[in-house]
């Protein structure tokens, strides 16, 4: 599991008894795979030589902060290119090599323990039930031969494992100081940040229910992918081990969650702190705070054109309809029961006369005004809350929170109206004529046209990959 391999928190001292060295086993090939995977991506955009893939660090954290997370893999990346995007790749790359090794090692334990059926303490475990540090001390550890696996040779004349990485380091241990750079101190939180955004997105899932789109994560197919990797070296007749399950990885799932979520709101109450004066400055001289949009149509294949622009962009997905949201579930539901496209088409030409429409609608609209409606109104839970739940009275309570700071009634006013303006605005559920907001992410402009081309080959209504 990635908390295995790069723990959020201490490690559980719990010992797992002998039968469970297989499913752990299955976990840590997973994780260290999806660890390589992260880091390699990443590197790669820094150097250039991938595209896109920005958007493979969409993590799905279930807090209702996509947008800060989405600015947040833009930002890392934009001041490692600015700092040192050669060295931060070649730490990347190092990383790289370190989890590969911990795959390959713990490939060869298991091998050892089903297939040869070794005794335990032959590969550095306890012979009847260990911890999980002394488990992952004993893979790390393990020397790595050409004679052993494929490949073996150069990773074993690459670095040796550096334990600190397995430190649980939080993102800043202090917020009495506002943070002046986005990159953390601490390489392990830059690292962390990367691999649990990759794996929180790999095993998330876009789904449309009658309440709406939402995402969720998918533990089983993480646990598929521990047994498809580790089938080679599984002796299935061995009844000693347990294969592995779903349920450890609930776990990991929940605890990556929630160090992101803390990860984003520490960083953006540090900058909120930083910066602070400046707009009270700037407020108490009269300066307009809003932003001016300019919207330029495009198309896939311009899109497509851009390919050595590898800048990320944040993108903003959502939908429109000349009706509410009701409709719009109801119209994608139908199509997808139906397998078809009954009542709607794809608008592949500019001669259509809804395009034409509803683009005019969209160029005039004013942008700023509808996100800053969209986030007043955005809703605090991705998941549909008990009938009696009162959102009013919990927003009441977000509000008293904020402490007596000498603006804080014209917050409430500046958040009350915004609420109330987003359906006249065209982006609420009851009116969604203009832009609805569903999704934020970051991706090159060729990543985009990418996934644009994607959707439309599936006839995808959502625009996300339900």
């Amino acid at each position: 599991m990635t908390t295995i391999i790069l723990p959020t928190d201490i490690l559980s001292t719990e010992p797992r008894k002998r039968g469970s060295y297989g499913s752990l086993l299955t976990h840590i090939v997973r994780a260290s795979l999806d660890a390589e995977e992260a880091v390699h991506i990443f590197a790669s955009l820094l150097l250039g030589t991938h595209q896109s893939g920005f958007s493979k660090f969409d993590a799905h954290v279930g807090d209702t902060a996509c947008h800060i997370r989405a600015s947040l893999v833009r930002e890392l990346y934009m001041s490692c290119k600015k700092e040192d995007a050669e060295g931060y790749a070649s730490l990347l790359s190092a990383m790289a090599v370190h989890f590969r090794r911990i795959r390959k090692a713990a490939e060869i334990t298991c091998f050892q323990l089903t297939q040869h059926r070794a005794n335990p303490v032959v590969v550095g475990f306890s012979a009847k039930q260990d911890t999980l540090d002394n488990i992952i001390n004993a893979l790390c550890s393990l020397k790595l031969d050409g004679a052993d696996v494929d490949k073996t040779k150069s990773i074993s004349t690459g670095p040796t494992f550096n334990r600190s990485f397995l430190h649980p380091l939080r993102f800043f241990d202090s917020l009495e100081q506002p943070v002046t750079s986005v990159l953390p101190s601490e390489p392990s939180h830059l690292i962390r940040f990367i691999i649990y955004s990759y794996v929180l997105s790999k095993y998330k899932r876009f789904i449309m229910t009658k309440s709406g789109l939402g995402c969720r994560l998918d533990p089983k197919l993480a646990c598929e992918e521990g047994l498809r990797l580790i089938k080679p070296y599984w002796n299935i007749q061995n009844k000693d081990y347990r294969d592995a399950t779903p349920k450890p990885i609930v776990e990991e799932f929940n605890a990556l969650q929630a160090w992101l979520s803390q990860f984003g709101c520490t960083w953006l109450r540090s900058l909120s702190t930083a910066n602070l004066g400046g707009l009270l400055h700037a407020r108490q001289r009269g300066m307009p705070l809003t932003i001016q949009w300019k919207l330029t149509e495009t198309d896939t294949a311009t899109l497509a054109r851009e390919k050595s622009e590898a800048s990320p962009c944040l993108v903003l997905v959502g939908n429109s309809i000349n009706g509410n949201n009701e409709e719009y579930i109801g119209r994608v539901l139908d199509t997808e029961k139906n397998n078809s496209l009954k009542n709607v088409r794809h608008h592949d030409d500019q001669d259509c006369d809804d395009f034409k429409r509803h683009s005019s609608k969209l160029g005039a609209a004013d942008l700023d005004k509808i996100l800053l409606a969209s986030f007043g109104a955005h809703k605090s839970y991705c998941i549909p809350r008990k009938v009696d739940w009162d959102e009013k009275q919990e927003r009441e309570i977000i509000l008293s929170n904020l402490g007596s700071h000498f603006e804080m009634a014209e917050f409430r006013q500046m958040w009350e109206m915004n609420r109330e303006a987003i359906n006249e605005l065209g982006a609420g559920p009851d009116n969604l004529e203009v832009f609805r907001l569903q999704h934020v992410f970051t991706e090159t402009r060729f990543g985009v046209g990418e996934l644009i081309r994607s959707w439309a080959r599936d006839d995808n209504l959502s625009p996300l990959p339900v």
